[in-house]
């Protein structure tokens, strides 16, 4: 987002995927969010909203979804 111009006073660095999840949503309140993980950061977010009863889990009794 630096790169694309979106000012550094913008911006703010999470380092836990959960955490960083949790401000995203507080700060978009009733409306949707969208996120852009990489492939590596979509399983762990997939694992923290399946842990938050939001999705099915990827991998339920070794049968894939």
């Amino acid at each position: 987002l630096k790169y694309a111009g979106v000012p550094t006073d913008r911006l703010r660095v999470v380092h836990e995927l959960a955490d960083a999840l949790d401000l995203a949503l507080a700060r978009v309140g009733t409306n949707q969010l969208y996120v852009l993980p990489t492939y590596t950061a979509l399983l762990e977010l997939r694992t923290v909203l399946a842990a938050r009863g939001h999705v099915a889990p990827f991998w339920d009794g070794g049968t894939r979804r």
